[in-house]
């Protein structure tokens, strides 16, 4: 366990994409969206969002996110965790973005609103926020 714990900080980073998800799909519900965070990480295979695909995708952007917060808490420091990981998670849905969104040429991208944009970035936010408080609770004690 002692040395696992970077796999740790990953597996919380992953299990971050399931409220993200739930926060997109409720605001996408609302109509303040149009794709959640799962459709949004599939975009760079299909031109529509596919929720399977996204399935399969967003794990390995947010272990990757995991992985970023913890390695920051090593080099950094523990203190205010949670909010490099808010900017770790903030930064990691523009980077996924970007790249998913562009090289995918996804019509429904060029089409996201203002507030779409907004929805994603506030869920990078909170899943950063809240991962940084997992993994200085349970990782970096």
């Amino acid at each position: 366990m002692k040395y696992d714990k970077p796999f740790i900080a990953g597996l919380i980073g992953i299990a971050m994409s399931i409220p993200v998800e739930i926060y997109t799909q409720i605001l996408k519900y609302f109509g303040l969206n149009q794709l959640s965070a799962f459709e949004m990480n599939s975009i760079i295979t299909f031109t529509q969002g596919n929720w399977w695909i996204g399935l399969l995708a967003i794990p390995g952007v947010t272990f990757l996110g995991g992985l970023l917060v913890y390695e920051m808490g090593r080099y950094l420091g523990i203190d205010y965790l949670p909010l490099k990981g808010a900017f770790v998670g903030y930064i990691t849905y523009g980077v996924t973005a970007a790249i998913f969104g562009n090289l995918g040429r996804s019509p429904i991208y060029e089409e996201l609103t203002v507030s779409g944009h907004y929805v994603h970035a506030s869920a990078g936010f909170l899943a950063g926020l809240l991962g940084g408080y997992l993994i200085k609770k349970y990782v970096l004690k």
